[in-house]
């Protein structure tokens, strides 16, 4: 019998990997998915010869490896998808009922192998070019997605349409900046919220922290609000001081990915004019792509520290993935596993996102004293966003569930969310506190200080609370721009304002919120004078 040079085992069990990074290309690290790629090839590889082994048939044992490829890593979303649908009594959706499925579909596809053996060649055939068809369209929008964040305009020319506002481009192309430059310190404590919502909606009073920090000099905005309601957004806006629609027109028409404006976060035009005054740029890994500023000057990495990625256990994309297979019931059950096993399949992710806040705070200590001359840095921390892994003096969580950044199924009931959200932040209170007497201790001059959440905490709705934030600002010489309801696209024009010894225009501060998942850069604006705010 004629057998066709055959491949479409292979791209089958490379597709749903790929397809993976595709959906979570912005939020991963390409070191996170190696293993989950390797494995996903070598998996396909052995079923696959091991097909033509038992079956001497390279047609049908071609056929078979692909059903059981698809079956292997399928079986998690037919599990998600089906969830509770009942048939009469039975939950189709149960394990059991899942793998006696692919039990049936394998051997339907056994016997139609037989049945139709004359046309074995010509399935062949046609299953290689829709499994060409299938790796190609994750591979060309993970290229896509890969070089549209590189595409941007020339953030270097500042009088590029939407990059920087005119006024402003005009008024510091005027003005030196002054010879004692301070260092700057730009930290965002992820879905940290307003004082007010801590205790209308936590039952939670933040007052103790509020306090610490205005003795130290700071001017906390008590009504303040975040521009955006994603990371991405409030960063792109606040680092080039100006809304969306201002930076980039053309982008908010025509896209519909919501991390568009990702390039927007890493080349921007803050960053741009303090390295063209002599600024060093100093960040730290946060294991969000979306903050990852690897070009920095001075950039330090968490992930050098550890155990090679390719003998630690399962990182948080590896759960991911795992959890689309035929391996989802080894999640579903983590907390019956033995408790080293669950360290593996559960646990490490955590362990490493844990890993990763506690080695950012513990830079944020050192880097005064390390990195020398005026310095802007800028770190991203997430907490006290979810998943909750720090009890409030800083002890381990353990955890039952497989990691995400959302949709935390472990603490997905209103009072378990309030209580962890409230633990973790207790703890970040303290380290920022052991943080920021460093960084003044450390300083040969006073330094520019920001303590700012990116947006509030989403699942609150009523009355702009999903975009209430702390919003603590050190910075000398500025007090007439403070203002109850300052929000971050203002931060940095009152930072210039300072450095450049001129007086900056400030935008209204408003919070803006996407109308539509498919058409995400569809917002409404809220002016910050409709909110009310109480115990500033």
């Amino acid at each position: 019998m004629k057998s066709n040079k055959v491949i479409h085992p292979l791209l089958f069990s490379l597709y749903p990997i790929l397809a993976l990074i595709e959906v979570n290309l912005n939020q991963i690290n390409f070191d996170e998915v190696i293993r989950s790629l390797l494995l996903s090839f070598l998996t396909g590889g052995c079923i696959w010869l091991l097909s033509r082994v038992i079956l001497k048939n390279p047609n049908r044992a071609a056929i078979l490896a692909t059903t059981m490829i698809a079956i292997l890593f399928s079986s998690g979303h037919i599990h998600n998808l089906l969830g509770n649908y009942h048939i009469f009594d039975l939950r189709i959706g149960r394990t059991r009922y899942i793998f006696l499925m692919g039990a049936l579909i394998l051997g339907l596809v056994f016997w139609g192998s037989f049945r139709y053996r004359s046309h074995l060649a010509q399935i062949n055939s046609s299953l290689n070019v829709i499994a060409i068809i299938l790796f190609a369209i994750p591979l060309l929008q993970i290229a896509v997605g890969m070089s549209s964040q590189q595409q941007i305009p020339d953030s270097r020319d500042r009088s590029s349409i939407g990059r920087i506002d005119t006024d402003i481009t005009s008024m510091l192309s005027g003005h030196e900046a002054k010879s004692d430059l301070p260092d700057i310190y730009y930290i965002i404590p992820d879905m940290y919220t307003s004082q007010g919502v801590m205790w209308e909606r936590f039952n939670f009073d933040n007052s103790e922290f509020i306090e610490w920090l205005e003795e130290r000099g700071f001017y906390v905005a008590g009504c303040s609000h975040s521009n955006y309601q994603r990371t991405v957004w409030s960063l792109a806006s606040s680092l080039n001081m100006s809304y969306l629609d201002v930076l980039d027109e053309h982008l908010m028409a025509t896209s519909k990915d919501p991390y568009a404006f990702m390039p927007y976060v890493k080349d921007n035009v803050v960053r741009q004019i303090l390295e063209d005054i002599g600024y060093s740029i100093v960040a730290v890994e946060t294991g969000f792509a979306v903050t990852e500023w690897t070009d920095a000057d001075f950039y330090r990495s968490f992930s050098g520290t550890g155990a090679p990625q390719l003998f630690a256990g399962l990182n948080s994309f590896e759960t991911l993935f795992l959890r689309t297979t035929v391996g989802f019931p080894l999640l579903d059950s983590a907390n019956h596993l033995p408790k080293n096993w669950r360290i593996s399949f559960i646990d490490n992710a955590y362990i490493n996102h844990r890993g990763r806040i506690v080695f950012a705070l513990d830079e944020l200590e050192r880097i005064s004293a390390i990195v020398k001359g005026p310095k802007f840095v800028f770190i991203h921390i997430l907490a006290p966003h979810p998943p909750f892994v720090f009890g409030p003096n800083g002890e381990y969580v353990e955890r039952i569930t497989p990691f995400t950044l959302d949709n935390d199924e472990e603490y997905y009931a209103w009072d378990k969310f309030s209580d962890g959200y409230v633990d973790q932040l207790k703890y970040v209170n303290q380290r920022f506190k052991e943080v920021i007497l460093e960084i003044l201790a450390s300083s040969k001059s006073e330094p520019i200080i920001i303590l700012q959440g990116d947006h509030g905490v989403p699942r609150l709705t009523e009355n702009l609370e999903n975009a209430a934030i702390l919003n603590a600002l050190k910075i000398p010489n500025t007090e007439e721009y403070f203002y109850p309801t300052v929000s971050p696209v203002n931060t940095f024009r009152i930072v210039f304002s300072t450095i450049f010894q001129i007086n900056l225009p400030l935008l209204q501060d408003s919070s803006m919120f996407s109308k539509s998942r498919n058409d995400p850069y569809n917002f409404q604006a809220f002016p910050f004078w409709m909110t009310t705010c109480e115990m500033n």
